[in-house]
């Protein structure tokens, strides 16, 4: 069956546990009909438990999901190795729509996939939607990351993206402040994938953002709705509805940690319910 949605997840070290439990999310919220139209494709690098990886893919494969393996054979560091991985799956994406996603994220909201592709459809200059960074990030603004991104594949890949460009900190200029969503001469910090935003915006398109609220932003705690103070991490809502959470870190902290439990343990329980 032709893909409708592709999937990519970069996976580097650590990442392992987290990609099953993100893939066990998908199975359990994306809409049934759309589970044979949906492909998962892993970027694969140097770092990850091949072994573990390939047991996964077994796994989840017997329960519907189609998953596909994408070695990544540059020797990176990370954040650089981050970047390439993307890259890698923005170069294999053939779909009609692409997703990109961390590992350390996990889905709350049953038929995500059909409220988004409903969403993006109604406005042809919205090429993607996805999650933002806070307002005192210190990063753009008003268009999504890759944290989460929902995309138009092919307007996507016309624009022949550099997911490995440098990260690094500048100060806007009347030029380009406008594609960054920040006043001129605003000082911001680059990070991984900015290309994504920065040659979306200046062809014309624009982004829809999922509001990211979390305990450690103080303005948003009245409306969290899945995470809870005292947790770490985020969630990321669609008109005050949460689509997905995100703990973050997965690089350097265990899948089995007491922070990663107390999110895990609450997706769980989340789930059931949904």
């Amino acid at each position: 069956m032709e893909k409708i949605i592709q999937i990519g997840v970069p996976c580097s070290k650590n990442c392992e546990d987290y990609v099953c439990f993100l893939l066990e999310s998908i199975i359990k919220t994306v809409s049934k009909e759309s589970l044979k139209s949906i492909e998962i494709m892993l970027a694969v690098d140097d770092k990850v438990n091949n072994e573990k990886i390939d047991k996964i893919i077994k796994d989840v494969t017997l329960q519907g999901l189609e998953v596909t393996k994408i070695i990544n054979n540059k020797k990176s560091h990370y954040p650089e190795g981050h970047g390439i991985n993307l890259d890698v799956l923005y170069r294999n994406f053939t779909s009609k729509y692409c997703v990109f996603v961390d590992c350390d994220v996990a889905f709350l909201k049953k038929g995500w996939d059909k409220i988004l592709i409903s969403s993006i459809e109604r406005e042809e200059k919205i090429i993607a939607i996805g999650s933002e960074y806070s307002s005192d990030s210190g990063k753009y603004q008003n268009f999504p990351n890759v944290i989460f991104s929902f995309c138009k594949s092919k307007e996507l890949k016309a624009l022949n993206i550099d997911f490995t460009k440098k990260i690094k900190k500048i100060k806007t200029s009347k030029n380009d402040c406008s594609y960054f969503g920040v006043d001129e001469g605003k000082e911001i910090f680059l990070d991984t994938a900015w290309d994504f935003c920065y040659k979306s915006k200046k062809n014309g398109y624009e982004g829809k953002v999922l509001k990211i609220v979390s305990p450690r932003i103080e303005s948003t705690r009245e409306k969290m709705k899945f995470m809870k103070v005292g947790m770490k991490g985020e969630e990321f809502q669609f008109n005050n509805t949460p689509l997905l959470t995100h703990v973050g870190r997965s690089s350097s902290r265990s899948f089995h940690s007491d922070i990663v439990k107390k999110w895990s343990s609450g997706v769980k329980s989340w789930n059931s319910k949904e």
